[in-house]
């Protein structure tokens, strides 16, 4: 059974409730889906959101409520599977259309999920000064290239590092969102 668009829209409001926090770990999520795809140099966790904030409310996308019956387990998974897309068609575009949605939305203190997060990916990767260079490179939104040209390293060891810094840091994620799941 697929929820309305009023559904949706309930759904949104209330995640965006002041006492919520939510909303910041949906941010800190899309954040790391962006890092793991290496797409922080192209796209930002606050485009993530709003953009399937607006796919809803178009009915581009539907929330069946039968298979996912929890709202904020079911957009964790579109947020997922959105960054997911966005690797595989390096595009995005984001109509900016739902005033109230906005004003809700920047009168909040995002940021505390994302640091907090981003506070417990350094710590775990603080014992290998190289791959902790090349996190705090690639979470500056650097691409490959640019991480192996400024670090003086080759392109291939900035790409087994990624590996083994997301090897590292999924269980870190895995752990910080699970109670969202």
């Amino acid at each position: 059974m697929e929820a309305t668009r009023d559904e949706i829209k309930i759904g949104f409001e209330n995640i965006l409730q002041i006492h919520n926090r939510t909303f910041e770990k949906w941010l800190a999520s899309a954040q790391f889906q962006l890092y793991k795809y290496s797409l922080l140099r192209y796209h930002n966790a606050r485009d993530v959101v709003h953009s399937l904030y607006v796919k809803f409310m178009d009915g581009e996308r539907t929330w069946d409520k039968e298979k996912c019956p929890d709202f904020e387990q079911f957009f964790f998974k579109a947020i997922h599977s959105h960054v997911k897309n966005l690797a595989i068609t390096q595009k995005m575009q984001v109509p900016l259309d739902d005033d109230r949605f906005m004003s809700a939305w920047n009168d909040r203190d995002t940021t505390e999920h994302m640091e907090e997060f981003m506070e417990l990916c350094r710590n775990t990767l603080k014992a290998d000064e190289s791959l902790l260079q090349i996190f705090d490179a690639f979470s500056d939104g650097f691409a490959n290239r640019d991480t192996a040209r400024v670090l003086n390293l080759d392109i291939r060891d900035v790409l087994n590092a990624k590996k083994r810094i997301i090897r590292k840091l999924q269980p870190i994620h895995d752990a910080y969102f699970k109670e969202s799941y």
